[in-house]
C-alpha cells in the first residue's frame, strides 16, 4: 500500500528546504579576513566577503599570483590587477586599507564579466615609485551587472577615477574623488547609474563627468568643489536618445570650467546650490558649450586659392606609418622624431602626429582595443595639457575600424587654452606596431576638419611605410 505524503511529510520537506537554504546562505556569506596582498588575492572568489585589515596592499608584491579569478594585465611599468568571473563578491576594507599600485601607466584594478560585486571602504592609491604623473585610471569595470562602490576614495596620481564599460545596476555611494587629471567618472554603454553623497574635489576634467550611449544616471547630495577643466558634464548619444542625467540636492562651489554642460544633451539640476563657480544656477542659459559655427572666421581658411597644388608631399613617421599632406602646407619636425606638425598657410589649421602611448607588453588589440584607445586618449590629453596648456575635450566619432593593418578610432570635439582661445579638434588614434599613434587636428572652424578638406586629406592618407 502506497501512502501519500501527509502533513507530517510536508513539514519535513519544508524543514529540509529551509535547512538547505540556510546552508546555502551560510556558504554564500563566507568571510575571509586578510592582512596582506597575497592573502587578499587567495581569498578572491564568488559568494564571499573579503575583509581587509588596515594597511597598504601593494600589488607589485603579488605579481606572480594567479587563479581562476585573478590575473594581471601587463603595462609598460607595472601591471593592472584584473579580476573576472566573479559573483556575489564583497571586498570590504577597515579604515586605512589601501590598494596601492607602483605603476603609473596601468589601471590599479580592473573587474570584468562579473555580477554582484561590491567594493567598500577601500582607498585606491599609487606609491611614490609611480609618482603623481599617472597616465592611467584607478578603477576600470567592464561587463559587470550589479556593481556597488561604497565609501571608496580615489586619490591623486590618476587620470579618470572610475571608468565603466557595458555595465548595469551601478551604485556609487559616499565615494571621494580628488586630484584626478582627466575626470572623475566616465561611462560607456552603461545603464542605471545611481550616485549618492559623492565628493569630487581638486580634479581636472575634460569633461569631469562623461556619459556615452548610457541609460539614466542620477547624482544626489553630491559635492563638487574646486574642480576645473573643459565641460563639467558631457552627455553623448551616437544613435538613440541619451539617458537622462540628473543632479538633485548637489553642491557646486569654487569650480572653474569653460562650460557646465556640453551641447548635445543637457542634464537637469534640482535644488542644487551654486557658489563662486564659473557658472551659476542659470547654467542652462549661460554655460552650455556653443554649437560649432559653420562659417569661416578667416578669409584664408579655405582652399580655393591653392587649387594648383595637386601633388601632396609625403612624410614618413618613425612609427612605420606614412602620411601625405598638401604641398603648400609647412612641415615642422620636432627634436623627437616621433612628433611632427603640418601647418596650413596663415595658421588657420594644423595637424600634429605623435605617439602618446606605448602598448603594454602582452596587450591584445583584438580583444582590448577599446581599453587601449581609452588609455591612449587619456595619455594624449595629459600630454597636451602638460606640454602646451591645451585642454582637449573629444568624444568618439563612430566605431573603431581596421584598414590595411592599422586599427583606428576617430574623435571630434574642442581644444581650449586659457579663457579666450578655443578651436575645433579632430583626433585619430591608430594602433600599429608597438604603440598607439595619434593625429591631432585643430582649426578655427569645424568645417576645416571635415570630409574633403585639406586636413581630412592628412587623416585619410595613412599607409604603412614600405
Amino acid at each position: 500500500m502506497t501512502r501519500s505524503r501527509g502533513p507530517a511529510m510536508a513539514l519535513v520537506v519544508a524543514f529540509a528546504l529551509a535547512a538547505a537554504s540556510a546552508i546555502a546562505q551560510s556558504q554564500a556569506s563566507k568571510t575571509y579576513n586578510v592582512s596582506d596582498i597575497g592573502q587578499l588575492l587567495k581569498a578572491i572568489g564568488p559568494d564571499r566577503t573579503v575583509v581587509l585589515r588596515k594597511g597598504d596592499y601593494k600589488l607589485s608584491a603579488a605579481y606572480s599570483f594567479t587563479s581562476d579569478y585573478v590575473a594581471w594585465a601587463d603595462g609598460d611599468d607595472g601591471k593592472e590587477l584584473a579580476l573576472s568571473g566573479l559573483k556575489n563578491l564583497t571586498i570590504r576594507g577597515a579604515d586605512g586599507a589601501r590598494l596601492v599600485s607602483d605603476s603609473s601607466l596601468s589601471s590599479i584594478l580592473g573587474i570584468y564579466e562579473s555580477s554582484g560585486v561590491t567594493i567598500d571602504n577601500v582607498a585606491f592609491s599609487r606609491s611614490k615609485d609611480a609618482g603623481d604623473d599617472a597616465g592611467a585610471g584607478s578603477l576600470y569595470v567592464e561587463s559587470v551587472d550589479g556593481l556597488t562602490i561604497d565609501r571608496c576614495s580615489f586619490e591623486g596620481g590618476t587620470t579618470v577615477a572610475i571608468e565603466l564599460w557595458e555595465c548595469s545596476g551601478v551604485k556609487i555611494r559616499r565615494a571621494k574623488v580628488s586630484g584626478t587629471t582627466s575626470g572623475a567618472i566616465s561611462a560607456y554603454y552603461t545603464d542605471d547609474i545611481e550616485s549618492s553623497a559623492l565628493s569630487v574635489s581638486g580634479c581636472e576634467g575634460y569633461p569631469l563627468l562623461y556619459f556615452e550611449d548610457c541609460g539614466d544616471a542620477s547624482f544626489s547630495d553630491a559635492s563638487f568643489k574646486g574642480n576645473a577643466g573643459g565641460n563639467l558634464v558631457e552627455i553623448y548619444a551616437s544613435e538613440d536618445e541619451a539617458g537622462a542625467v540628473s543632479f538633485s540636492g548637489c553642491e557646486f562651489s569654487d569650480n572653474e570650467f569653460e562650460y557646465f554642460s556640453g551641447t548635445d544633451n543637457l542634464p537637469s539640476t534640482d535644488k542644487c546650490e551654486f557658489a563662486t563657480n564659473s557658472f551659476g544656477e542659470d547654467w542652462a542659459e549661460n554655460s552650455v558649450a556653443p554649437a560649432s559655427d559653420d562659417e569661416y572666421y578667416d578669409e584664408y581658411a579655405g582652399d580655393e586659392d591653392y587649387e594648383d597644388y595637386e601633388e601632396p608631399a609625403t612624410f614618413e613617421h618613425s612609427s612605420g606609418l606614412t602620411f601625405t599632406y598638401p604641398s603648400y602646407w609647412e612641415l615642422q619636425e620636432f627634436a623627437t622624431k616621433s612628433r611632427a606638425g603640418f601647418f596650413a598657410p596663415f595658421g588657420s589649421t594644423f595637424v600634429l602626429v605623435l605617439t602618446p602611448y606605448q602598448l603594454p607588453a602582452k596587450a591584445d588589440p583584438a580583444k582590448q582595443r577599446q581599453k587601449l584607445f581609452d588609455d591612449a586618449l587619456a595619455a594624449l590629453v595629459k600630454s597636451l595639457k602638460d606640454e602646451s596648456s591645451v585642454a582637449l575635450s573629444v568624444k568618439a566619432d563612430g566605431e573603431s575600424f581596421d584598414a590595411d593593418g592599422v586599427v583606428s578610432q576617430e574623435y571630434t570635439g574642442t581644444a581650449t587654452k586659457g579663457k579666450g582661445e578655443r578651436a575645433a579638434a579632430r583626433v585619430k588614434l591608430m594602433i600599429y606596431g608597438g604603440g598607439v599613434h595619434a593625429l591631432v587636428g585643430m582649426a578655427k572652424d569645424t568645417s576645416s576638419l571635415e570630409v574633403d578638406t585639406d586636413a581630412d586629406s592628412v587623416f585619410s592618407s595613412i599607409t604603412i611605410t614600405e
